[in-house]
Order: C-alpha cells, then structure tokens, then sequence
C-alpha cells in the first residue's frame, strides 16, 4: 500500500536556500529589550502551506512562530503558532540519519505547523542579548498543500461504500465494537524530506500495565518509517460518521505534537510509535 499525497515540494529560491542575512529585515524593538521581525513566503494556488526550516545553531531565547497573513476568516484571523525555540532545533537534529541529510544539506530541519493559504508568515523574536547577525536559518523547502484541511469528501470517506468487502464504514458495522476502540483511531497527516505531505490513519495500542498511560500508536511503515516524517505528524481523531449513512463528521479534533519513532520495519508493515503528547479527552 501507499499514503494518499496532498502535497507536494517546492525548492526555494534564492536567497531562502543559504542562511538568511538578518541584518536586512525591518527589526522591530520591544519593550522587553528584544526585536522581532517578520517575513512571508507565498506559493500561489496553494491551498495550504507548510515551510520546512533549517534551524542550525538557534540561539538561546530566539523564538520562531509561523502565522497565517492576511487572514480574512474571523475564526483564523490572528492564529498564531506556539513557538520554536533552541529545544526544537536540538531536537531537530537528532532526528536526521546519514541518508536525510544528502541532498538538502540540513542541519536541524523542522516542520511548520501547516497554515491554509497560498501565504506562510514567519515570525522570529530575538532576545536582548541576540543579535540579528546570530543567528543563521534557511528555508529551503516548502510543501504545497491541494487541501487546506483533512476534508470528510475524501476517498476515505465519502467513498467507503465502493471499498473492498473488508473495508466498511465502523458506523454500519452490527458486531457492537466498543466505542473506545473506534475512537482510538486517527486519521494522520505528514510531510518528508522531499516535501511531499501525505495521509494515512492508525490506531492507539494498549499495553499490560494498568498504573500508568503511554500513548503507544501503531501504523504501516508506508507511511511512517523515520523520524523525521513522525516529527510532522498531525493527528485527527474522532474522524467517523455517528450513524450509518449519516453526514460527515463535524467534530474532528487535531493534535499537532509529533510522535517519537520506537520501531519499524518493511517485512510486516509496521511501525510503532509514542506520542509526543497524550490524545484529547474521549479517545480510547
């Protein structure tokens, strides 16, 4: 099997592939001592974006948020992501294998949140004691999104009923399956490094010790085989309809915290991973 593809990637062009000289921005002071500049990148026709930033040696105290501008809809207006700060870039970088790096070069490739629109705004604080000369991040890579959300008239959805005989809508399934165990499922979304953005779903597993919650998920190893890829994950829960036939669901929650890789392997398909923060109230 494969992942459906909603994205696909866009090299930038430069000077966004070489460390961007900050010096150039319009820095704008703050009353706490520190400056804050702004920079956009457009993809035109996208319907959502999502940037691929190089972080490299991210200072101290530097904060990196990723906005969406202009925004005319009153429910993302102002939306604004949390921050990237020199955890992530550390992060980031041990996340890569030898094979990552070959033909980007990166060095602490991150994943923005992905942002609906053709248009990404990249917001980056820097403390007092930062210089703009300081610091040293590329953008080399964008992921051009064909669907701004995780839509309910997608071929997982809308066409179920012209699967295979083993692939049936849950909420016509007559064998009572336990409602924890429908909404242990989740619909997931990630980027790689050539910047392709794919689909794919997998389920919360249980394990033998009652004292205690790790959020264990299970996959195919088509979709997530490297870390990298399971550091971009969004998650979508309670992505099922309430009745058989009925409308598509309306209350599917996102989770954005990325997942750590725990095993994989191409022989059975399989890949297990932990969350990175534990599900919304109400899944399993």
């Amino acid at each position: 099997g494969k992942p459906t593809q909603i994205g696909f990637g866009r090299t930038l062009p430069p000077p966004y592939d070489q460390p961007l000289d900050m010096t150039q921005l319009d820095w704008m002071p703050l009353a706490d001592g520190g400056q804050a500049a702004v920079l956009t990148v457009r993809s035109p026709d996208a319907a959502a974006i999502r940037l691929l930033v190089d972080l490299g040696d991210l200072p101290a105290g530097v904060e990196l948020r990723f906005f969406r501008p202009a925004a005319t809809d009153a429910t993302v207006a102002g939306e604004i992501s949390a921050p990237i700060t020199q955890l992530q870039a550390q992060q980031a970088a041990q996340n890569l294998s030898v094979d990552d790096v070959s033909d980007l070069q990166v060095r602490a490739p991150l994943w923005s949140p992905v942002i609906a629109g053709d248009s990404i705004g990249l917001e980056i604080y820097l403390p007092a004691q930062v210089a703009p000369a300081d610091v040293a991040i590329r953008l080399p890579l964008l992921s051009h999104l064909l669907l701004a959300e995780v839509q309910s008239d997608l071929k997982s959805l809308a066409q179920l009923g012209d699967s295979g005989s083993c692939e049936i809508d849950v909420a016509c399934d007559n064998s009572d399956i336990p409602d924890a165990l429908i909404d242990s499922v989740a619909k997931i979304r990630f980027s790689g490094l050539t910047g392709g953005t794919f689909l794919c779903s997998g389920t919360l597993l249980n394990d033998t010790d009652d004292s205690s919650f790790i959020p264990y998920f299970y996959t195919a190893h088509h979709c997530i085989s490297d870390q990298f890829s399971a550091s971009s994950m969004d998650l979508f829960w309670f992505f099922q309809r309430t009745s058989c036939g009925g409308p598509d669901p309306t209350s599917v929650v996102q989770q954005s915290s990325g997942a750590t890789l725990l095993v994989t392997g191409s022989h059975a398909d399989y890949t297990l991973l932990r969350l990175n923060s534990a599900p919304p109230a109400g899944v399993g």
